[in-house]
């Protein structure tokens, strides 16, 4: 009795309870199959590395130097592996593995209901899916381009008043409001209206990057996100996370329920297939999908064009180039003309979308860990099997800048490189809205405003740091936002009103 006593005593608890702890860390330490991937000592027995690293905001920086020491391969994880082999895009991410359960906390609105990102299963992901992508299609993008360019003027209003002025502007908000009002116009024919005032409302883009840490951090404890923020109390409050842009997105949502007009826009498809099939496409299919779409979908197109113009500031013969080739067109062809450039005149300038590639190229948008579970009898990969169920996970930072892919520039903006020969055989290996079955589904979207956007700021603008030379600052948790690179601006003689 006195030994069941000493057990059960709170020094007995604890000692056992440290027994656990120890027996636990050696054995992910010393006795897992992925004892040999080298990596940083703690991520050997604990998540907490890599979590750490996610909060610090230089998350892919760490992981290209890592693969750069360490090779093909690098343990973040007692129990996931970065894959930084070319094999790496085909073997895990086109392959049919299952996502990693990180990909859960995109339930929506609660951990009650799944949505086709929060699916981790290629079949199931695909079925949920499928209603959905018609809003996201080629034909379905072109019908909203009158919505994205009422946005991009609006754009351009706020930018001739600066050039007007003189006065430096914070080019990086401003475009970073555009992308979302025209995220709004696209998904719902109404925008978040940050561009009505030049301002974020109620600090939402800001409070929107720092729920973005938190939660990509907390998909790897989704109990305690569960608790604090996806719980049916805040479904029945009839609130999100999200606050303004959920609210607003969400209630859009609710005022096309019953509107039978037709929209240029994503969700009018969605409703179609409501209508027509209401046992495959719910309202909370579209409500989830919506919620995940408008978390995620302006951040790449805001960066892109950052770092676009960032990039050819620091290569004056490339702007100038770039630029260039707008002038001929106008002069020879006859394109490139309106306030805003339309979608067919700027898939026709060559360089410039070789300029758009190779930013988004060395600033991938995208920093994030994209991870797969190993399906049913492992994924081989330059000679090593990894059982399955292990986390294996690509990083598209890591891929851009991979040497053997991209050659020994591969961290020098050139946007040459996509112009040449063996650009055919590198396409494979340029995933910033991922690949295979997890990707972006509204990257049709982006691919269109990308270019026109660009083009036109290219035409008729020019920007100056307001410090030349000046290197920015930027966060990189799942996604990544550059800021604090005010500029001078001064209309072009090419500016089209």
């Amino acid at each position: 009795m006195t030994v069941l006593y000493d057990l059960f005593s709170w020094q007995g608890l604890i000692f056992e309870f440290l027994i656990f702890t120890f027996t636990v860390l050696v054995s992910r330490r010393y006795f897992s199959p992925l004892r040999d991937i080298p990596g940083p000592f703690l991520a050997s027995f604990t998540r907490l590395w890599h979590v750490a690293t996610i909060a610090g905001g230089k998350q892919s920086i760490k992981m290209l130097e890592l693969h750069r020491k360490h090779g093909s391969f690098v343990r973040i994880a007692h129990n996931e592996v970065s894959v930084g082999h070319p094999d790496g895009i085909r073997k895990v991410l086109l392959a049919p593995n299952p996502k990693s359960p990180w990909y859960k906390l995109m339930a929506f609105p609660d951990w009650r209901f799944q949505s086709p990102l929060s699916t981790i299963e290629p079949k199931a992901k695909n079925e949920r899916a499928r209603w959905l992508a018609s809003g996201f299609s080629t034909t379905n993008a072109l019908r909203t381009e009158q919505n994205m360019d009422r946005q991009i003027s609006r754009l351009k209003s706020w930018i001739d008043k600066y050039a007007e002025s003189g006065k430096p502007m914070e080019l990086d908000k401003f475009i970073t409001y555009c992308t979302f009002d025209v995220l709004g116009e696209v998904m719902f024919s109404k925008a978040f209206g940050f561009l009505d005032n030049g301002t974020d409302i109620g600090n939402t883009i800001a409070w929107s990057g720092m729920l973005n840490m938190i939660v990509t951090c907390g998909g790897y404890y989704r109990w305690l996100l569960n608790i604090f923020l996806m719980n049916p109390l805040i479904t029945s409050l009839t609130t999100t996370p999200m606050g303004y842009l959920g609210d607003l997105s969400q209630g859009a949502l609710q005022e096309r329920r019953d509107d039978p007009t037709d929209h240029p826009d994503v969700v009018n498809l969605w409703f179609e297939n409501h209508r027509k099939h209401p046992d495959r496409v719910s309202f909370k299919d579209m409500q989830s999908a919506n919620a995940t779409v408008i978390g995620a979908g302006s951040d790449t197109i805001s960066c892109a064009t950052q770092s676009f113009i960032y990039h050819l500031l620091r290569h004056p013969e490339k702007l100038k180039k770039a630029r260039a080739e707008v002038e001929y067109y106008r002069k020879t062809e006859g394109i490139c003309y309106g306030r805003v450039i339309s979608f067919a005149d700027a898939q026709r300038l060559t360089y410039v979308n070789a300029c758009i590639k190779e930013g988004i190229r060395v600033f991938t948008p995208v920093q994030w860990q994209l991870a797969r579970q190993a399906a049913k009898g492992g994924v081989t990969i330059d000679g090593r099997t990894f059982p399955e169920g292990t986390l294996m996970s690509v990083n598209p930072h890591v891929m851009h800048r991979n040497y053997e892919i991209w050659g020994e520039d591969a961290d020098e903006f050139r946007p040459e490189r996509w112009l040449e020969e063996e650009n055919a055989s590198r396409e494979k290996y340029f995933i910033p809205w991922s690949a295979g079955f997890a990707s972006c589904p509204g990257q049709n979207i982006a691919r269109m405003e990308m270019p026109k956007l660009i083009a036109t700021l290219l035409r008729d603008y020019e920007f100056k740091q307001v410090n030349e030379g000046q290197e920015w600052s930027y966060e990189a948790t799942f996604g990544l936002l550059p800021y604090n690179w005010p500029v001078y601006v001064r209309k072009t003689d090419l500016y089209a009103t």
